[in-house]
């Protein structure tokens, strides 16, 4: 019980900062002329080199963007621009102007002093050195928050790498860091000296500020009697803390640059002897957190916000160097947050925005903020169709801005949906141009392979994607612009070209969100919005009948407590007219432990039988339920796989139906392992032998002289050994590794798939890098007989 419980609180972890993250991102609702846009062609990538791993070659779903990338810094070399970009979920990237892509940093065999970890992933802050752009620090961590009576995680660290990214070591030093978390974006939280690399400041939401003068390998605390921690009196809230550290450069010469520290609540801290001492010289309120800051010449502009209250205020430090001048700049608006940057090139340019660029809410000053002129924006995303589709423009969440260090005029803006430029900062009406290929940060809830069509990928917050051409970015989102979270996908066995999608608004969060759902009859080339949900509910699951396109169950699920179906149950839907209208129903015994949590999105309770019209249901109290007419009544099978909250199966637990063969289903478990029964669990079902853990599987093509489906399974074949991709093309008899980390990638899987027609071909879809296309280059793509 105790391994479980364990498990699951990491889990509820990372989803619940998935949750904040989400719900920070908003909308400005429908468009009402979104269907009339235009829906550009696909376009073309050049496809990336295979990545190797284990035994297969890995090429990524390319999406084109997509995700929160929270923050940019960059650094001039030889006459160039060097841009780095940190992710809430999604790792680190660097620039390639060549190319015009970014390329991921965070990929296994990296790291020299020990592995990747899924919360190396989560990046709070990133730094590069102006003397040497190849040096570039990170710091990163998916720490939970304390819950009463108990400490938090301390398992953050700072990443380091002198050579671009291309390699890393790792702090021995452990914080409490969360790079997903509501204070994630504006201003680095972690500077380096301009003149020396080896002096490195980090400021952390719980612990304080750190100061390293060896590159950040080893660290000291800076004593709080001089800069407190800024951790307020309800530590289970996610915290700010010493939330900006910059340092400003001083005049020509060795001496170092200008510190500056904000802490929440507490006041902005300035040191002239690189971090040797610290002088308040600005008092704050509780509530207010120093954000957004950029270097305007000899001085520093600052934001502090005031996080869910207007009068946010932007702050001029002058003569750092002492005595410090602070002035408050005039803001053309009310806001919550700024989020500010100065051009290097002229101290007196500068550009602001509160959290979202937008019409009227883009403004640029050529008098060091005394004054402010309005603009309008416009996208220009011809290498990412799917962008220009949808209405982002209105609303595009704010990272970072960032005037770039050599072209002048132009500003770099890292944004909930990947990232943009421009070189047109003073025309009335600015154009952000995508530059977002290479960044696949989607988080991916669902994959399916339809026999004779398509793959389907399902991600959070933009619906999902279908992939004609793997080698073309989409045109267009899954069902229509609507921003959404898709959760659930299926398609009917006897006419795989008919499909049914459900969704939510997640963003808005349950009480004001509306379900969303619909169907296609195409292979999920057009869509038709269903009918008749009800409202009170959302997201979830959904299957098709193998005999009857028409009979859709959908299985809908919360954003609050998990374990709210104790007081709250939320039971089934069915509709027997393809989604136009739904009739809500109960299993037998009332049972309503299925689907506990909306981000829990490797959960899968419902499936529809691959031959027969039947649908199957797996409770998390070792219960197992079948229906035979099209979901109306539900009665209990005799017998029912092991999945209980104790093995993790209420976060992991799947059931799937075999093709081919009506009744038999596989089930995985978490801690329990994989099983099988031939007969909807009239009989016993059965543990298949070798795997000791199952968080995810699936069925694909027979691989070899065979009729028996390939099966791939994500868990351990020891409870020891460490998660992986495993497959046996024998029926679950034996196993054969696949990867360790596909595509090198030390990242949580959220879902797989297998390709019905391609031996070998396996899709994995992750919890923050998009998807995946793994294949086996001794079967070199071969289509399986028949």
């Amino acid at each position: 019980m105790a391994r479980a419980r364990a498990g699951t609180t990491t889990i509820l972890g990372l989803v619940s900062a998935v949750v904040a993250a989400l719900v920070a991102v908003s909308c400005s609702g429908d468009d009402p002329g979104a269907e009339d846009r235009p829906r550009l062609p696909p376009r073309a990538v050049t496809p990336s080199d295979p990545v190797r791993d284990g035994a297969y070659d890995w090429r990524p779903m390319t999406i084109g963007g997509g995700g929160f990338v929270t923050g940019m810094v960059a650094a001039e070399a030889d006459g160039e621009a060097v841009v780095y970009a940190r992710t809430d979920v999604g790792g680190a990237y660097r620039w390639d102007e060549d190319a015009g892509r970014w390329h991921q940093l965070l990929r296994t065999g990296t790291l020299a002093d020990g592995e990747l970890t899924e919360a190396d992933y989560s990046v709070d802050g990133i730094a590069v050195a102006p003397s040497d752009p190849d040096t570039v620090l990170l710091v990163a961590g998916a720490d939970d928050n304390p819950r009463e009576g108990a400490a938090g995680g301390a398992d953050g660290r700072v990443l380091r790498s002198t050579d671009g990214g291309e390699t890393w070591a790792a702090s021995e030093q452990r914080w409490s860091v969360n790079g997903n978390q509501r204070f994630r974006t504006g201003g680095e939280s972690l500077a380096i000296d301009p003149v020396d690399p080896d002096l490195v400041h980090l400021g952390t939401q719980r612990d304080g500020l750190w100061r390293s003068t060896d590159g950040g390998a080893t660290w000291e605390r800076v004593p709080t009697d001089e800069v407190p921690d800024g951790v307020d009196d309800e530590p289970a809230q996610d915290q700010a803390g010493v939330s900006l550290v910059a340092a400003v450069p001083g005049d020509a010469g060795p001496a170092p640059a200008v510190l500056v520290a904000g802490v929440a609540g507490e006041g902005v801290y300035v040191s002239d002897d690189g971090g040797e001492r610290w002088e308040r010289h600005l008092e704050l309120d509780r509530g207010e957190v120093p954000s957004s800051a950029t270097v305007a010449g000899d001085d520093l502009v600052l934001s502090v916000d005031t996080p869910g209250a207007s009068g946010a205020r932007l702050l001029r430090l002058a003569d750092l160097a002492g005595p410090v001048e602070v002035t408050e700049l005039p803001v053309p608006s009310q806001a919550t947050t700024w989020n500010v940057a100065a051009d290097p090139h002229d101290g007196d340019r500068l550009v602001l925005t509160d959290e979202a660029v937008r019409d009227e809410r883009l403004w640029t000053s050529s008098d060091g903020g005394e004054t402010w002129r309005v603009h309008d924006v416009a996208i220009d995303a011809e290498a990412v169709p799917w962008l220009a589709a949808t209405d982002l423009e209105t609303y595009m969440s704010a990272g970072r801005l960032l005037f770039d260090p050599v072209e002048r005029g132009r500003v770099w803006f890292a944004e909930g949906m990947g990232a943009w430029r421009t070189d047109e900062l003073a025309a009335d009406t600015v154009t952000w141009s995508s530059v977002a290929l290479g960044i696949e940060e989607l988080v991916v809830s669902g994959i399916v392979a339809p026999p004779g069509g398509a793959p389907i990928v399902t991600v959070a917050d933009r619906q999902g994607f279908r992939f004609p051409d793997e080698d073309r970015v989409p045109n267009a989102t899954l069902v229509d612009p609507r921003f959404g979270s898709g959760t659930g996908l299926d398609y009917s066995a006897g006419d795989p070209t008919a499909l049914a999608w459900v969704g939510a608004e997640s963003h808005l969060g349950s009480a004001a969100a509306e379900p969303q759902g619909a169907t296609s009859r195409d292979g999920g080339a057009s869509w038709e919005r269903m009918g008749g949900l009800d409202p009170a509910v959302y997201g979830g699951e959904v299957a098709v009948s193998a005999t009857d396109p028409d009979s859709i169950v959908w299985l809908p699920t919360r954003d609050g407590s998990p374990a709210g179906y104790l007081t709250d149950p939320l039971g089934l839907y069915r509709s027997s007219d393809g989604g136009a209208s739904w009739e809500q129903v109960r299993p037998d015994g009332d049972v309503d432990s299925f689907h506990r949590f909306f981000w829990w999105f490797g959960r899968r309770a419902l499936a529809a039988d691959r031959v027969d019209g039947r649908f199957y249901l797996l409770s998390d109290e070792e219960r197992f339920y079948a229906s035979d007419d099209g979901g109306a009544t539900w009665a209990e099978a005799r017998h029912a796989p092991p999945c209980r909250e104790d093995t993790d199966c209420h976060v992991f637990g799947q059931v799937q139906a075999v093709p081919g063969e009506a009744g038999r289903l596989w089930a995985s478990t978490g801690t329990s392992g994989l099983h099988r029964t031939d007969d909807a669990g009239r009989t016993r079902w059965r543990r298949v032998a070798g795997i000791a853990e199952a968080r995810a599987f699936a069925f694909g093509a027979p691989v070899g002289d065979t009729d028996e489906p390939a099966v791939y399974v994500h868990g351990r074949v020891d409870e020891d050994d460490p998660l992986a991709l495993w497959r046996s093309v024998d029926g679950g008899d034996t196993w054969s590794l696949v990867s360790r980390h596909p595509a090198r990638l030390a990242m949580a899987i959220n879902a797989l798939a297998a390709d019905p027609a391609v031996p070998g071909r396996v899709y994995v879809g992750f919890a923050g890098a998009g998807a995946v296309r793994g294949d086996d280059p001794e079967l070199d793509g071969e289509l399986a007989a028949g």
